[in-house]
């Protein structure tokens, strides 16, 4: 019916005509992460190999991956 939805999970909102209809959260926050990297798998792996690489050339951790919350 004309109606322009626009979802942006950026901000995790999302509007019709231009006004927010809803706001969400994604779960868990590494799904970005997950995502850009392939998967779950491919994160993981390239996170380990990342870090052992730095260690191994005595850089400092990097700090482009989200950080993981663990519950308490």
């Amino acid at each position: 019916m004309g109606d322009e939805i626009i979802i942006n999970v950026d901000k995790g909102e999302i509007r019709k005509n231009n006004k927010v209809i809803t706001t969400f959260d994604l779960k868990p926050a590494t799904i970005k992460d997950e995502y850009k990297a392939g998967g779950r798998i491919s994160l993981i792996i390239g996170k380990a190999l990342t870090e052992k690489s730095r260690n191994f050339l005595n850089l400092e951790p990097i700090s482009i991956f989200t950080e993981v919350a663990n519950p308490e």
